[in-house]
């Protein structure tokens, strides 16, 4: 048992440091089977462990083992939020600096900013009725939604002050304005209040359904402990 964990702990490492030298430079696809295999051998690496622990220590050291794993993949998983909002890396987002060059701030502030509530979901929607192409809209209505769920996840499982419904939401809304923020300090992307409201919108969503029996169970089963550990304040 000892030595499949072991096993699994080094495969996953290593296939974790292939991901991080070859982020970039390889495939989207050889990323996905990378990721897949990270967290398929870090898991098993974790559940492995769980089975060697005293019953008597079982449920304090599972709670442990889980969040530590958790912690793991929250790395990962702010990797590619940030390498994927504040780089270039797969999708090409040209970057400056702000103050670097008025004329391309100036650029950027009337074409690439929004700060009216509602007003680019608006116009995606609009424009998939007239169009009748949905792919913009489930990119960038779905994508943003998407992208931020994983938060209402992570935050409460490993940080027991996340668990309360307005600390969450204010934590969400300022990494999200802060990765705005940053976006238009360095000219990339495109600055937008509904980015925000979608992405503080999926964290929320995942973060109310964490709340539901049912979801708690089944992540009771797939992490031990953590279900019921969600449960206290």
């Amino acid at each position: 048992m000892k030595a499949k964990e072991t096993v699994s702990i080094i495969l996953a490492l290593f296939f974790l440091l292939v991901y991080l030298i070859g982020f970039g430079a390889i495939s989207e696809l050889i990323v996905c089977v990378l990721l897949v295999l990270i967290l398929a051998f870090s898991y098993n690496a974790a559940r492995l462990h769980l089975r060697r622990i005293p019953d008597k220590e079982a449920k304090e050291i599972k709670i442990k083992v889980m969040k530590l794993l958790l912690a793991f993949y929250l790395l990962i998983y702010l990797h590619l939020l940030i390498s994927f909002t504040l780089g270039s890396t797969y999708f090409y987002r040209p970057s400056s600096f702000a103050f670097a060059n008025q004329d391309e701030f100036a650029f950027y502030l009337k074409q690439r900013t929004n700060f009216i509530p509602f007003y680019t979901i608006k116009n995606a929607f609009a424009n998939a009725l007239e169009s009748h192409s949905y792919y913009y809209l489930l990119v960038n209505v779905g994508g943003n939604i998407l992208a931020l769920m994983p938060m209402g996840l992570f935050l409460p499982i490993l940080f027991k002050e996340q668990r309360r419904p307005v600390i969450f939401i204010i934590t969400v809304t300022l990494i999200v304005a802060l990765i705005e923020c940053m976006q238009m300090l360095f000219l990339m992307g495109s600055c937008d209040v509904d980015d925000l409201i979608l992405n503080v919108l999926g964290a929320v969503i995942m973060f109310l359904l964490m709340k539901i029996s049912y979801i708690r169970k089944l992540t009771n089963k797939i992490f031990p402990g953590i279900g019921t550990d969600l449960e206290s304040k």
